[in-house]
């Protein structure tokens, strides 16, 4: 039998679940797709990394830290960023934070979470809205039937949100989401 020529950890199992480096990989390669088809809109959103989101959502951290990741969102040459796409991970468990600050002076955070019942993200996804200066919304998606796959839900609902905002802008509340229509199914 010949050698795989996929890199180790490149493929899950059933039951295990997305890591922070599996997002960023997705994240990268949505950017290039983007650059290459709408260079305008890629320079007008940020896809966070897992790490980045993570220390702006400590509940001790530093104004020093704060202010450099903060800076590596919003100081980039390509242009002002009107969308952050921000995974939230409480230890166990991802959602998406998207932060719609085409108006900088009144930006929205919505919080999308694929086992809102349970409430795991809403204590960092409040913080880290707070620390961008965004109140906080909850944004309706699909809800996943396992207990793993809430990293497929994130890089899946980023997507959506994304080909949703290249192509129109813009929504007028969370109850208009581009992600799922099942919001409590469980």
């Amino acid at each position: 039998m010949a050698a795989s020529s996929v890199p180790a950890g490149s493929v899950l199992g059933a039951n295990e679940w997305l890591s922070s480096d599996h997002i960023l990989r997705d994240y990268g390669l949505l950017q290039e797709e983007l650059q290459r088809i709408a260079p305008a809109f890629a320079a007008s959103i940020r896809l966070v990394d897992p790490l980045v989101s993570a220390l702006l959502s400590l509940r001790r951290s530093d104004q020093r830290t704060l202010e450099r990741s903060l800076g590596s969102i919003y100081a980039q040459t390509n242009g002002p960023a009107n969308f952050l796409f921000l995974p939230v991970n409480d230890g166990v468990h991802w959602s998406l934070l998207l932060v719609d600050r085409r108006n900088p002076r009144e930006p929205v955070a919505y919080h999308y979470d694929s086992r809102q019942e349970r409430g795991y993200n809403d204590g960092a996804a409040t913080r880290l809205a707070a620390r961008l200066g965004a109140p906080l919304a909850p944004g309706r998606m699909a809800q996943q039937k396992n207990d793993f796959d809430c990293g497929v839900f994130v890089v899946e609902g980023t997507r959506a949100l994304v080909n949703y905002c290249g192509s129109s802008g813009r929504w007028t509340s969370a109850t208009s989401s581009p992600i799922g229509s099942n919001s409590n199914s469980g």
